[in-house]
């Protein structure tokens, strides 16, 4: 019996991991799955173990291995050494503020402060000027539009509203040019369609039907606002950096749309841990999502990535060191 349980819980995880592989969202219950706590997953084989070594040990070696896999790839997990490059420093930060809750903006400022970036895109950040960050935000370079705020301490070249709409729904991502140090550098900053409407009717049994038709939807829709995202890049041969909060998870279809265009995900690349960015106002503190991103082209090189405190925002930021080599430079 318990060797029964161990095969067919390992042939579980083994396909999760192959649908994690071709992309979730290609079946609808892979993207659900996306956007629960993969911990759920280590729960019957935490249980399981005990009884394999006492009962199944020859099998208990594909148990731990199931385990390993969960714990480090499908949750996400990052160890990277701190490198070490040649150029321009560059730190950026992207923070889902989440403005309407007015009470946090001390939190949220002393987040800011913190990290001190060079380059910041806040989303969810309307009327951000009438609040306590007027007085951070008077002393950079500035460029708004709707819920995005870029602040920079490098001088902001020009910005552009991009179209990012889906079913007749009007949504829009900012893109900035900067310049560092004589050479442009063009951001995108971007907050895409929600998965938590989508997800909400999956609670209730009744529900169930419309919910997972919401969700293959929602999927639809976060695709074509990648999609659409990556087009209006294609003319860009220089440094490229998209930020934001993508609500989508580095396993993501989403993702893959984004890393085909060349761009690597910066915490993927520099970060130690899992970088989750939501979720701690959910699950007992803690967070278990990756939704808020920062990837960059060839041309910028990721040495330092890390997330930030979860008492500004219901999403934690997300803060990058890079750096601009000297080869990247007027290319």
């Amino acid at each position: 019996m318990v060797s029964t349980l161990v095969v067919l819980y390992v042939g579980i995880v083994a396909a999760v991991g192959l649908i994690y592989a071709a992309g979730p969202e290609r079946l609808m219950w892979g993207g659900v799955l996306l956007f629960l706590p993969q911990v759920i997953l280590a729960l019957p084989g935490l249980v399981l173990l005990p009884f394999a070594l006492w009962r199944a040990r020859h099998l208990s070696w594909l148990l731990v291995a199931a385990l390993l896999l969960i714990a480090g790839p499908l949750m996400g997990l990052s160890w990277n050494s701190h490198q070490t490059t040649d150029g321009i420093p560059l730190r950026v930060m992207t923070y889902n503020i989440q403005l309407w809750q007015r009470r946090n903006v001390p939190a949220i400022l002393k987040e800011i402060l913190a990290a001190d970036p060079d380059v910041l895109c806040l989303q969810d950040a309307r009327d951000a000027k009438s609040t306590a960050l007027s007085t951070y935000l008077e002393n950079r370079n500035v460029a708004m539009f709707g819920q995005y705020v870029f602040v920079s301490k490098f001088p902001i070249v020009d910005s552009t509203v991009g179209d990012i709409s889906y079913d007749g729904e009007t949504h829009t991502y900012l893109r900035a040019r900067i310049d560092v140090g004589g050479t442009e550098v063009v951001i995108f900053n971007a907050h895409f369609v929600t998965p938590r409407d989508a997800l909400s009717p999956l609670r209730s049994p009744a529900l169930w039907r419309l919910g997972m038709s919401e969700m293959r939807q929602n999927q639809s829709q976060r695709m074509r606002q990648a999609r659409q995202l990556v087009e209006d890049s294609r003319g860009i041969t220089g440094p490229l950096i998209v930020a934001g909060d993508l609500n989508a998870p580095p396993a993501s279809l989403v993702t893959r749309m984004l890393t085909d265009r060349g761009l690597v995900d910066a915490f993927s690349a520099a970060g130690r841990g899992y970088g989750y960015t939501f979720g701690h106002t959910l699950l007992v503190g803690r967070p278990f999502l990756r939704l808020d991103r920062i990837l960059a082209s060839r041309h910028l090189t990721p040495v330092r990535a890390r997330v930030g405190g979860s008492s500004g925002s219901d999403h934690r930021p997300v803060i990058v060191d890079m750096v601009l080599p000297a080869r990247s430079r007027g290319e």
